[in-house]
């Protein structure tokens, strides 16, 4: 008798458990544009009014991006997903509860063989390539349609431009 309720028990048991890890392993969709500004890399001297263009924000259009959960060595940390913007910046993408690093696909390329060598290895590269273009933060309550806003650095993988 004692073993058919501790038999009991433990398969009511793993069931509740199963039933939650479903429960909190449920992925959350997340729709979203992305807007961005940027800053002068180098070469031609910009007009004014190159200057005040890179200033405003606008859809960050047909690009790749990589999502990584939130740490403070990206580097070293995996892809989770991957996903694109369209024509407009928009994007989605299904992600469980939680904190991620969200990064443009360039800051995931082997810098460190060939041509880009002396660059790939300096700090400023490391440093670049560490740092999330924007966080995402998926919980039970997501808006409908979230704008994300990030300002494109220069690459700090590459030789400065004159």
């Amino acid at each position: 008798m004692k073993t058919i309720f501790f038999l009991c028990i433990s398969l009511t048991i793993f069931g509740l458990f199963s039933a939650f890890s479903g429960f909190f392993a449920k992925e959350i969709l997340v729709k979203g544009t992305i807007m961005h500004t940027r800053t002068y890399c180098g070469g031609a001297a910009p007009s004014e009014d190159m200057i005040d263009n890179m200033k405003k924000s606008i859809p960050f259009a047909n690009h790749k991006f990589v999502i990584k959960k939130s740490t403070t060595d990206a580097n070293a940390t995996p892809i989770l997903k991957e996903f694109s913007t369209d024509e407009k910046g928009n994007f989605s993408v299904s992600l469980p509860k939680g904190s991620y690093e969200v990064f443009i696909q360039e800051k995931t390329q082997d810098y460190e063989k060939g041509m880009m060598a002396q660059f790939g290895r300096s700090e400023n590269c490391k440093k670049w390539k560490n740092t999330a273009d924007f966080t995402l933060n998926v919980g039970k309550k997501i808006k409908a349609v979230q704008t994300f806003n990030m300002h494109l650095t220069c690459n700090g993988c590459t030789p400065p431009r004159p």
